[in-house]
Parts: structure tokens; sequence; C-alpha cells
């Protein structure tokens, strides 16, 4: 019996240990940025293979540690959060960001984007200071391209209807 209460008694910190959500809010958040700070630091390709382990743990920090603290966590903890995980995402793909972002299959995207609608009434906004942040005045740049992009098609669509 003593060696039963005994063995208890000591897995069950190691339980805690072992719960990727730190088992706390506060312990999760740590964990989440600290994450979040060595993703940053990693310099490979959009496309690399390296990065499944990380979107792997994003995507289980997003469905079970964030579902499990939501409720617990305030305004500010949430925005920063969601904040975070805009960062790694711009992190992570780069100047494809905006084609994965707004990839209606990736059920990860779909998530960060319905969750960040829900604190921010200027989504637009919000992703443009993020991406400024994480990038510097390259977004600046890719607004920029994307703007030229988008009127260039609106004159092709324009002459293709004057044609017909």
């Amino acid at each position: 019996m003593l060696v039963l209460l005994l063995g208890s008694a000591l897995s069950f910190p190691s339980c805690s240990l072992l719960d990727e959500c730190g088992g706390s809010k506060d312990n999760f958040l740590k964990t989440f940025e600290s994450f979040i700070d060595e993703a940053k630091q990693k310099d490979w390709h959009y496309a690399d293979n390296d990065w499944k382990p990380y979107d792997d743990k994003l995507e289980s920090y997003i469905e079970n540690c964030y579902e499990r603290f939501e409720e617990e966590m305030s305004a500010t903890e949430i925005r920063d959060f969601w904040t975070q995980t805009v960062t790694f995402y711009v992190k992570r793909y780069d100047k494809e960001f905006l084609d994965e972002f707004f990839d209606e299959k990736n059920e990860v995207s779909q998530s960060i984007r319905k969750h960040v609608k829900k604190f921010e009434r200027d989504p637009e906004r919000f992703f443009k200071e993020i991406l400024r942040e994480v990038s510097g005045g390259e977004v600046d740049e890719l607004f920029r391209d994307l703007g030229k992009e988008l009127e260039n098609m609106g004159k092709q669509l324009q002459d293709w209807l004057d044609e017909r």
C-alpha cells in the first residue's frame, strides 16, 4: 500500500510537467510565449518539413490549451495570444503568409481569423500592424505590390468586358 501511495505521489507532479498547456493559465501563456520566441529564431524556408512539429504544436495550443484557458484570460491576454499566433504565421510563411492565412482549407488559419474577428473591430488593420512589426518595411512593399496586381487584374477584366 505504501509503495502504491508513493508511486502515485511521485507520478502526480510529473503529470503536470507533461501537460502541454502548463497546468495553469499563467504557465500556458509563458510556455506559449517561449514557443513563439523559439519559432521566431528559425530561419527555415516556408516549405521546409522542419516546420511540421511547430505547426502541430501551434494547432494543439489553439485547439487544446487556448480553449481550456480562454475564459480565465483577460482581454489583453487574449489579444496578446492571437497577436503572437499571427506573428508565428508571418514568420512561418514569410511572403506566402497571405496565401496560407486566407486558405479556406487550412483549419488553423480559419480558427485564427474567427478568433481575431471576435475581439478586433478592424481585423485588416490588426494584421497590417502585425505584418509591419514582424517584417519591417517589407509589408508596405507587399501591400503595394498586391494593390498593383489587383489594379492590373481590374484593367484586364474591364478590357475583357469591353470586348464583349
